[in-house]
């Protein structure tokens, strides 16, 4: 066995090159600093992915990208290795896939897909935070000899959640990439296809040292993308900016949900998110007459016995022009016959995912014409074409699903009166099968009304008012939910945790006013504050916060019993309000 690698560095050096290069400004680097750094402890090794590290660990991409920030609370953490990768060597018995928040692990489950794993929390991760992801994986480097390999990469999250999130999921060139060509098309690809809205958040600023590269910039699907006027400057390093997600991506606020005027972030939401890279070119002056080539596709050529189940991917030489893979130009057939499908591009690899599953023990043609072009619009000099052949017969899933996580966690205690329990299921789940029949929440053998949701492999149990103090709750999934293929759970799953003491007789005056007033030192509200708490709670009902005769119907009933989360009110702080709420939001 080979000695362990393992990733070291520290950010503060792409920082100061940034400086240096007349990217950002000294006190700019001082609050970047402050940001990551407040995330590790004193004596924590900074962290330096540069991409030679990734690629000594096999390592195509990760996600999020290593430094990025304002990533949303509910955020997909994966890994994915460079095609061809022996499967065996990223299963999730021979991977590790963790994160952490400081020195403290963060509850999660990972999974393997292919060659990409992925590690989901058990819930929504802390808001404005730095976390650390690790991923050590096992790489074949012979017949009878494997290294260990460590990788490690920062983020830190925002306060938002993926259905209202933009984020970056890719950059090319890489950050820190070496003899990047000199026709680069600098492009930035996001986690959703780029809406009108969407755009017009979206600036992208090239810096050659203190000078700014004149470019424009245009979109397709997902991605926004740079074109230098000319030609970039050989063996010159470039820096980049992309400032996006101002006014939460779709012109709303950030949470997509402040109607009443609310502004998160406490500030002016059209700052946006920021992401900074860099890159070095080549030798090469730009004049690119190559055509590209066709590295790698998947399945292998001549391959046999494969999933009916599978994408068909193909790995260029070289980035190429999105616009130009495309349905037409990218086919998969069988026999004359046309395959329904999608296509994508990110990096240098295009998928092509079946609508259906293939037929099995069929043979299947990928081809790809010369109609694709690489960014300077030197074509595919001849169409690439391969053949291969699924499984004989189709591998029927006879497993019965399982549940991996609950929350509550079972027999927690001082949960949350505004609790909406959920599961996390082993797999994807018919969802159909998830209903208020199958899902259930009872206080003793009384019923609790509330509507069930399913949403990725998690369903979730969302009460129709908050609960009762002090009170024991037990939630049940029944055998009458299914997974995909027809199976059943194996045996109802049932859990019990018991609720945070409520205090009776709350004073709005004593015990809500100062809740609100640290809320206000969070963020900004469309509420009036007041010394006087009898002019307090009148500013509160005229702008509809407060509603005395349907107490259930105003504005902070409404967005605590959404679970908005804060980082200065405690549980017990949102529990009071709540109550207080509940007993009729009085004016005492």
């Amino acid at each position: 066995m080979r000695e362990k690698r393992k990733s070291g560095g520290g950010i503060h050096e792409m920082l100061k090159s940034a400086i240096n290069a007349g990217l950002i400004q000294p006190f700019l680097y001082l609050m970047l600093m402050t940001v990551f750094i407040s995330g590790c402890t004193k004596d924590e090794t900074p962290i330096d992915n540069g991409p030679e590290l990734m690629t000594v660990a096999g390592i195509a991409k990760v996600i999020p990208l290593n430094l990025t920030d304002s990533i949303v609370v509910d955020p997909v953490v994966s890994v994915t290795f460079n095609q061809g990768t022996d499967p065996a060597t990223i299963s999730a018995s021979a991977s590790t896939l963790t994160l952490k928040k400081g020195n403290t692990p963060v509850p999660g489950t990972t999974s393997v897909s292919g060659t990409t794993a992925i590690f989901t929390p058990v819930t929504d991760l802390s808001q404005n935070t730095v976390y650390t992801a690790t991923i050590t994986a096992i790489k074949k480097s012979g017949s009878d000899s494997h290294e260990i390999h460590e990788y490690t990469w920062k983020f830190k999250t925002g306060k938002h959640h993926s259905v209202h999130s933009l984020s970056i999921v890719a950059l090319a060139p890489v950050n820190n990439a070496t003899a990047a060509p000199a026709t680069s098309l600098p492009t930035i690809t996001f986690n959703h296809e780029l809406t009108s809205s969407m755009k017009k958040t979206i600036s992208v600023v090239l810096k050659k040292g203190t000078a700014i590269v004149e470019g424009s910039l245009s979109f397709s699907g997902s991605d926004a993308i740079f074109k230098p006027t000319a030609n970039l400057s050989p063996n010159t390093q470039y820096n980049g900016m992309v400032r996006f997600g101002g006014e939460n991506d779709e012109g709303e606020n950030d949470e997509g949900e402040n109607d009443e005027g609310e502004n998160d972030e406490g500030e002016n939401n059209n700052s946006g998110k920021t992401v900074i890279w860099s890159f070095t070119t080549g030798g090469d002056s730009g004049n690119d007459a190559t055509a590209p080539t066709i590295g790698s596709v998947r399945p292998a050529s001549n391959a046999v016995s494969v999933a009916t189940a599978t994408n068909c991917t193909v790995t260029f030489s070289e980035p190429m022009n999105s616009a130009t893979i495309t349905p037409a130009t990218f086919t998969l057939k069988l026999g004359t016959i046309a395959v329904a499908g999608t296509i994508s591009y990110l990096g240098t690899t295009a998928t092509f995912t079946p609508t259906a599953a293939l037929a099995s023990n069929t043979s299947y043609t990928g081809t790809v014409t010369t109609g694709v072009k690489d960014a300077a619009g030197n074509a595919l000099a001849a169409n690439y074409s391969w053949t291969f052949t699924t499984v004989s017969a189709a591998v029927t899933d006879v497993i019965p699903p399982t549940v991996l996580s609950s929350i509550p966690i079972s027999n927690a205690t001082v949960v949350a009166v505004n609790v909406a329990p959920s599961v996390i299921f082993s797999e994807a789940m018919n969802s159909t099968t998830i209903t208020s029949s199958t899902f259930t929440l009872k206080q003793g053998t009384t019923p609790v009304a509330g509507t069930v949701t399913y949403s990725g492999n998690t369903a979730k149990f969302a009460p129709a008012a908050v609960l009762a103090g002090n009170t024991v709750y037990t939630a049940t999934i029944t055998t009458g939910v299914k997974d995909a293929a027809g199976n059943a759970l194996a045996a109802n799953h049932s859990w019990s945790f018991t609720t945070i003491a409520s205090v009776a007789g709350l004073s709005f005056a004593s015990d809500v006013v100062p809740v609100l007033n640290l809320c206000n030192t969070c963020h900004t509200h469309g509420w009036t504050t007041s010394t006087v708490s009898s002019t307090f709670y009148a500013n509160l009902v005229s702008a509809g916060y407060v509603n005395a005769a349907s107490p259930t119907s105003g504005k902070i009933y409404t967005k605590l019993n959404g679970g908005h989360p804060g980082s200065v009110v405690t549980l017990a702080d949102v529990n009071k309000i709540l109550t207080w709420i509940t007993e009729g939001s009085k004016n005492n």
